[in-house]
């Protein structure tokens, strides 16, 4: 499939000479006119490749992606009511519709009608078997920005596959393809990092075979950041564990409010986070840190009313803000512990420099 003319973005008379105002689409529009397009790709087998195709005489034929196209979405979303995209776009939030066609991006490939056949009984199509991932590419992308761009804000599809508006950015944040066996984050901060206001950490020692150990303590007033947090602690890894019958439950009130494109959104991890700001300053850093780059992952719920937010599509996307942490500036070892078994250097706690 080459790129269609037609569909070249273009203003025709009547807008370059004011006659018509720009019209911006909504989401329900937006979710309309996405079907066709995937419809156009699907039908040219732009799609076999990965999906794989249904013949008349074998059934499907697997793609890449093997028999159960739902468990690749699944796997590759994590959500669950997202495939068969003709059946289930009506019901897509925004996240999810970005969500498919950031995956659709991903799969697609222009396959090659010089090395397939026709299969013409009960018109089955064609069978292709050499693919052009890069052709497929550039084509998607450019009949999807020709919906993107007058939905809300004005979004664009980019070359990396990657949604994006310059009204509601999304920050570049790119999870680590290597586990060492002792985390960056873990070398830093020997004992764990403390988040928590008023309440001074406590620690408490273990004893093993190698020796002992010393860690901070958990409590209502105090959570304890372990393992391999940088550069992965993301939005969606703080709504595990800022879990308020783990940890910090003592911020958990007065509940707090997000406002959304969708509506008023509540959110336990995001309640912590306000009540662990002390100044104005740092709630008002928060609030519009949350508008910007949260608030734009609101979805409908069941009810009409329901607004919730979808962490998961945060995931290596939306760093995770902590207003407070106690440092020990100087991250000794079990060697240095005094008799009391605390570290000897004095722990003080730091604040979001917007304060």
């Amino acid at each position: 499939m080459t790129t269609n003319p037609n569909l070249t973005k273009k203003a025709y008379y009547s807008a370059r000479t004011g006659d018509v105002e720009a019209v911006r689409i909504d989401l329900e529009t937006l979710r309309a006119l996405f079907i066709p397009v995937h419809r156009r790709f699907v039908e040219r087998g732009y799609f076999d490749e990965v999906f794989g195709k249904d013949c008349v005489d074998a059934g499907l034929i697997p793609g890449t992606a093997g028999g159960d196209i739902e468990s690749f979405f699944f796997l590759k979303l994590r959500k669950r009511g997202i495939w068969p995209i003709f059946t289930k776009c009506e019901g897509y939030s925004e996240p999810d519709l970005f969500s498919v066609i950031e995956l659709l991006y991903d799969v697609v490939s222009k396959p090659n009608e010089k090395t397939g056949h026709y299969h013409s009984w009960s018109d089955c199509g064609w069978h292709f078997k050499d693919f052009d991932k890069a052709a497929g590419q550039r084509e998607l992308r450019e009949s999807i920005n020709e919906i993107l761009s007058d939905y809300g804000d004005g979004f664009t599809l980019s070359e990396d596959g990657q949604v994006t508006s310059a009204k509601r950015p999304l920050i570049p944040f790119q999870a680590t393809t290597q586990t060492p066996t002792t985390s960056t984050f873990d070398s830093l901060f020997t004992f764990g990092l403390p988040i928590g206001l008023h309440t001074k950490p406590s620690g408490a020692v273990e004893f093993g075979v190698q020796g002992q150990t010393f860690s901070f303590r958990e409590t209502d007033s105090v959570g304890v950041l372990r393992g391999d947090v940088y550069p992965n602690f993301c939005m969606t890894d703080l709504e595990r564990w800022a879990a308020p019958k783990q940890r910090l439950g003592k911020y958990a009130n007065p509940a707090v409010v997000l406002q959304t494109p969708l509506g008023a959104a509540q959110a336990e991890c995001l309640t912590i986070l306000h009540n662990l700001c002390q100044t104005a300053s740092e709630k008002q850093f928060l609030k519009t840190y949350l508008e910007t780059y949260v608030a734009c992952h609101a979805r409908s719920g069941a009810r009409r009313a329901q607004v919730s937010l979808d962490f998961s599509a945060m995931k290596d996307r939306v760093p995770a803000l902590l207003p407070q942490a106690w440092i020990n500036w100087r991250s000794d070892d079990r060697e240095a512990l005094n008799v009391d078994f605390a570290p000897t250097r004095p722990i003080r706690r730091v604040r979001n420099p917007a304060s």
